[in-house]
Order: structure tokens, then sequence, then C-alpha cells
């Protein structure tokens, strides 16, 4: 059975249960990487962690005959927990025409832009990279080196991808929800918005959290990097076993994320024909680990030496 871990639809929550935007879980919708992985609040938007380097030494010894002592190695790591704002604002006479009402209409625009937010911070977690953001997966392997990477070997230029294996718990790979994970929904005010002639009246609504990625160990995650529509750089199963192997005996990855390219590829990796002569299923997982595919994972990447 897999281990039970709170998920970002557990732990954000919105500030104002008045408004009428649904649950959190429906807004997560398009963001599967973020609704599978592992999540946390903290109270403030700096969150602090130890993340172990090194192994203490330890060993057997003789009666009477001691041992030299050593501790494991930490190095203290810090994150700052970025602003993700969905705010929006509308015209007020869109919104008054609205057959619905314009609080439907301010509502519909809310569940819009949350929706896109989640998909944002997915995108974030995966990619990083984007300025006032925080570093994503990608970051995370690249500072690894060669540890923990598989090279599919690709050639053909900004046309790469990559597969990530997550190890998600709370104390390995999590997403982190600052401000106790408030997902803070202001009030919604009538004010002037300046277009290129004139001005007109609009509802601003503003829309914020704080949120940032840990990543707990050197062994929290591995990717392979370089897949391409070459050949020999499609994915396939023995790419995933070389990936697997790299993660130590005690550390299962929870997930692998990939986008529906290499999900393709990977299908038809596995077979020339199904028995019945019905169409092969895309595959849900491989070696036991579930498949998570999100559109996050871009297919444009620059080739990685």
């Amino acid at each position: 059975m897999a281990d039970a871990f709170l998920t970002t639809s557990e732990v954000a929550k919105f500030n104002d249960s008045d408004l009428d935007i649904g649950i959190l879980s429906e807004v997560l919708n398009n963001a599967p990487v973020l609704s599978a992985l592992a999540a946390k609040s903290i109270a403030g938007v700096t969150y602090n962690y130890l993340k172990e380097t090194a192994a203490p030494n330890v060993g057997f010894r003789s009666e009477n005959a001691g041992r030299e002592n050593s501790v494991g190695s930490y190095t203290k790591v810090g994150v700052d927990l970025k602003i993700l704002d969905a705010s929006y604002y509308l015209d007020i006479a869109v919104a008054e025409a609205d057959e619905r009402g314009a609080s439907a209409a301010l509502a519909t625009q809310a569940v819009s832009h949350l929706r896109a937010a989640m998909f944002h911070a997915e995108k974030e977690i995966i990619n990083g990279a984007e300025t006032g953001g925080f570093g994503g997966f990608a970051d995370q392997i690249s500072a690894l080196s060669d540890a923990m990477c598989v090279n599919a070997g690709g050639t053909t230029a900004d046309t790469a991808s990559s597969v990530y294996a997550v190890v998600s718990s709370p104390s390995e790979v999590s997403v982190v929800w600052g401000q106790s994970g408030e997902i803070n929904v202001g009030d919604t005010v009538v004010q002037k918005h300046d277009a290129s002639t004139g001005s007109y009246p609009v509802y601003y609504t503003p829309i914020s959290a704080y949120c940032g990625l840990q990543v707990g160990t050197d062994y929290s995650l591995g990717a392979i990097r370089n897949l391409t529509e070459d050949s020999s750089a499609k994915l396939t199963d023995d790419m995933i076993a070389d990936l697997l192997s790299k993660f130590p005996s005690g550390v299962r990855p929870s997930m692998l994320v990939m986008n529906r390219r290499s999900l393709a590829q990977l299908r038809d990796s596995r077979v020339a024909s199904h028995p019945t002569g019905a169409p092969v299923n895309f595959p849900a997982d491989s070696f036991g680990v579930p498949i998570v595919v999100s559109d996050g994972v871009i297919s444009t990447e620059a080739l990685i030496s």
C-alpha cells in the first residue's frame, strides 16, 4: 500500500469561504503533478530545512575495543517562497451584462484565474527559471550533474524533453505553501482602469499565495534528459530502468513525470501488436512506478551536455 501524505488540496485553503468558486480540488484539475505531490504549509514565507549530505560512519566493534565516533553531515537549505499572483479585473459593463449576474461573472473569472495559476505553479515546479519564481526539478537536476541523470542521447536542438523520477513525501520532494496555506482572495473593489484612450471602471479582485519547492536529499529526484524524436533517443523502459537503478535500494520514486510525447514513445516501445487486435493502452506505470502526465513538461528544452 502506498504511503499517505497531505496534498495541496488538503493543505491549501481559500481565505474567503463565501466566495462562490468551488473547492480547491476543482482548480487543480489541470495540474496533475501539483495535485499528486506531497504538500505542507508554514506560518510565514521563508522555510528552512536540513538536507542530509552524508550518513554517519557506523560499524561493529570487539569487546573492550572502541571505535571512532562520527556524525551525519547536513546542509541547511533556505527556501524563500514566491508570490503566485492570480489577480484580475473585469470591465463592469461586461460583468453586469452577464445574464447570471455580475457576481457569477466574477466567480467564473476567479475559477479560471485560479486554475491557470495552479498550472503555472506546476510549470514552475517542473521547469523553474521564471523571473520572480523558484527553482524547479530542472534546476535541481542540473545541480546534481550526472549523478542522478540518464542521457537519452538526443541531438536535435530545442526539441528535447525530460522525464523525472520523483520521491514525494514531507521529507523528500514536497510543495510548500506559505501563510498557513492560505490562498488570499481579496475583496472585489471598483477601480478606474486606464485604456489607450481614456479610462473605464472595472471590478478588481486581488488573488495571491506564497509557494515554493522542497527537495529533501540528493536522492529525492532523478531525470532522463535529452529525449527527442531521434530514433535512438525516444523513451523506453530500459531508460527508465537505468534511471531507477540510480536510487538507493531503500528509496523508491513515487511517480514518473513526463509529457504526452514521452508517454506515446514509451507505449510505442512496448508492443508491436495486441493479441486481440485492439489498440494497446497507454502505459499507466513503469516497473510499478505510476506515470503522471503533465503538459508542464516541455518538448523544447536545450540539449544538456
